[in-house]
């Protein structure tokens, strides 16, 4: 009697075998390997400040890693954009499932995280400086970074024309230390507004974006502080202050960057003490860019 032969199932063909991956299969888990690396150096060596690109990049290794594991998976009911989708892959769905926990948990911990953070910055590092975009506060400023390092990164501050630069400098009554401090703060801040002068040539408007006043003190404090409460056009406060560590008032290694909204206001109720309520002078830009700047000149010089 003769047999039939059945047609063996793809199950049974592969019950009892192990499975085997091909070389695209090896290249993917490469590509997965290698994304997953450079999220976590990238993650370390920038200090976690586009920690979200290095996120996306090890929820994308986990995800190539899952589709070897997973494949399709069927979606009968899954829609997106109006279209219908009837399978997806599931490397994909472990992709988007990460990154959803990450935002999520990034905007719960976000606005906590904000008022709290302060970090010790070396204020020659131009990312700390290059979002100002309200009314930029600057305290008895030593300048020397302004007209050189900074140079770039504050000229793109006036390509927005809501953001403002207020400028106060304190003049001593003792001569003595207005010769030390003061002049070469004077000196400084005349370079400064020379070159934005140059950059812009007669298209800058200094009354619209600068003005600069000076205040009469027994002493010239050391300390320098910058403060705003509105940073990358949004209403988050901003403020760094700095740390004359080993006398170096002039150019400062370490500063403090704070996002914390109580700090904010203790250095700005201090800016106005002195910028509207101390005899505060206004001084004319003009007229500083065509002063030869002695140890003699005074703010009555500038008005």
């Amino acid at each position: 009697m003769e047999q039939t032969n059945t047609p063996k199932t793809a199950a049974s063909k592969h019950s009892g075998k192990s499975a085997k991956f091909n070389p695209k299969d090896y290249i993917t888990i490469l590509v997965a390997a290698l994304l997953l690396i450079a999220g976590i150096v990238i993650s370390i060596w920038k200090d976690f400040e586009i920690e979200l690109i290095a996120f996306i990049f090890i929820a994308f290794s986990f995800g190539l890693l899952s589709f070897l594991m997973i494949g399709k998976i069927g979606t009968n009911n899954l829609s997106f954009a109006g279209i219908k989708i009837s399978q997806a892959s599931g490397g994909f769905l472990v992709f988007i499932l990460i990154l959803t926990s990450f935002l999520g948990y990034k905007k719960l911990t976000s606005k906590a995280a904000l008022e709290n953070s302060i970090q010790i910055e070396n204020p020659r590092n131009t990312s700390i400086w290059k979002d100002a975009s309200g009314v930029f506060e600057w305290f008895n400023p030593p300048l020397t970074y302004a007209s050189d390092l900074h140079l770039k990164t504050k000229i793109n501050w006036f390509n927005n024309d809501e953001f403002k630069l207020r400028i106060l400098l304190i003049e001593s009554e003792d001569s003595t230390e207005n010769s030390d401090k003061f002049i070469k703060r004077l000196v400084n801040l005349q370079l400064f507004i020379a070159n934005l002068s140059d950059k812009y040539k007669s298209e800058f408007k200094f009354d619209k974006h600068i003005e600069v006043r000076i205040c009469m003190e027994k002493y010239i404090p050391t300390g320098s502080f910058f403060t705003t409460d509105k940073w990358r056009n949004k209403n988050t406060p901003r403020s760094i202050f700095y740390l004359p560590l080993k006398d170096n008032i002039w150019e400062p290694s370490q500063c403090i960057v704070s996002s914390s909204s109580d700090f904010y206001k203790t250095l700005h109720d201090e800016f106005q003490r002195h910028w509207g309520e101390n005899d505060a002078q206004k001084i004319s830009l003009d007229k500083l860019l065509n002063t030869t700047i002695t140890e003699k000149t005074t703010r009555s010089l500038l008005k």
